[in-house]
This record gives structure tokens, sequence and C-alpha cells, in this order.
């Protein structure tokens, strides 16, 4: 528990990538944190505010909500592809087979749905 490289303060979501990398959701400490297979710090991503909900697709590209109210949908690099606000109090996200984006609004009790055109 803490601040520090590995440490966590909110683990609030948690993805893990097809090459063994998991992706961290640190709420508290507003940052996405990647690690090894066996635990090992490997990198972070800060550029959010509280981040709750990881999600990687089959492409592998990563898609982050936080509470700004904003989803960040990024490459496994860490390289910002775009970034919208959402839906409030996105706890979680998800897509689906065709790139439709489903997001968990707990402050609303629903699930909102932003389709791929």
């Amino acid at each position: 528990r803490g601040g520090g490289p590995g440490e966590v303060r909110w683990a609030h979501g948690l993805r893990v990538a097809a090459d063994g990398r998991s992706y961290v959701a640190d709420r508290e400490n507003n940052r996405v944190q990647i690690v090894g297979h066996e635990g090992e710090f490997i990198e972070e991503r800060t550029d959010f505010k509280k981040p709750m909900g990881v999600h990687i697709d089959n492409a592998g590209t990563v898609y982050v909500t936080d509470q700004v109210p904003r989803i960040s949908i990024l490459t496994l690099d860490g390289q910002l592809l775009a970034r919208g606000r959402t839906f409030e109090q996105s706890h979680n996200v998800y897509t689906d087979s065709v790139g439709n984006i489903y997001g968990a609004d707990v402050a609303h009790g629903r699930v909102q749905v932003f389709r791929k055109v």
C-alpha cells in the first residue's frame, strides 16, 4: 500500500494484456500502473484523474475511464489515440467485437453504449 512504483492506494480496475502485463487503475494515485506477470513494476501512466475502469480489446487497444468524467483510448505503449468526455462515474468499460464501447454509469444505474460509426 502506498504511492511509490508498484505500490497501490486503491486498485479500482485491472486488466491483463495478451503479453501477460497487468494494467492496474490505481485510483487514489491518479495513475494506471503496468506490472509484469510476476508482479514486477514496469511503468506508470499518470495523465488520469482517479482512473476507475481499464479494458484492453482484442486488437490491444487500451480504454481507461476516470472521474473527469472521460474515456482515454491508448495504444499498449501509451500513445493517446483519442480522449473524450463520457458518462458520470464510469466504473468500468468494455468493447464488443465490432468496436462499440460500453460503460457502466454508476451515477445513473445504467450502461451507456457508444456505437462505432
